[in-house]
């Protein structure tokens, strides 16, 4: 059952989103907003690896992209992944590595649904950090793979939710999350 926590928290997000949006403006052509945007999305990350198995950690998302047409994106993003290491990590001196943090570029393809919704596939390649209890740190390359839906409240500001797997580090993460177009 906790594998479809992510899911329900999606389906209800849209949900509220949807509900919000019977209230909201109409949301003017694509063509009229900048192709610039930021976004911020805050969730959860999982891990199954060799030597670690979690399922609740923090994750934070930072992201800026540039829309090249109305269905593809060029995005740079920095997610944390894990925060593993703890103080009885630290005292038994843990020498494993943990994924900690991501750095990536993608490329993010759209599908619009409705006027205001619409779905997309997410597929990028960055490094991955990971750190352990003695603070030593190692970078891999690792792909990122993900989907996710996203609905416009106005042309400057969308809500999104994601499911992102990394391939090599193994994690998992799942956020909702706000883009801002200038």
């Amino acid at each position: 059952m906790p594998a479809f926590r992510p899911t329900l928290l999606l389906i209800a997000a849209l949900c509220g989103a949807s509900a919000c949006a019977s209230a909201a403006d109409t949301v003017p052509p694509a063509s009229s907003a900048s192709p610039f945007y930021l976004g911020i999305g805050l969730g959860k990350s999982s891990v199954s690896s060799k030597v670690v198995e979690e399922a609740s950690d923090p994750s934070f998302d930072i992201h800026a992209g540039y829309q090249i047409n109305e269905n593809l994106a060029l995005e740079a993003f920095a997610r944390s992944l894990s925060f593993r290491i703890g103080i009885l990590d630290a005292i038994g001196r843990d020498h494993n590595f943990y994924p900690d943090h991501h750095v990536g570029l993608a490329m993010v393809g759209s599908l619009p649904l409705a006027e205001r919704f619409k779905a997309y596939g997410r597929l990028g390649l960055g490094r991955t950090t990971e750190t352990n209890a003695n603070d030593a740190e190692r970078a891999e390359s690792d792909i990122s793979v993900g989907v996710g839906v996203s609905y416009a409240f106005t042309r400057h500001v969308a809500m999104t939710g994601e499911i992102t797997r990394f391939t090599n580090s193994g994690v998992t993460t799942a956020l909702l999350g706000m883009n801002f177009n200038f």
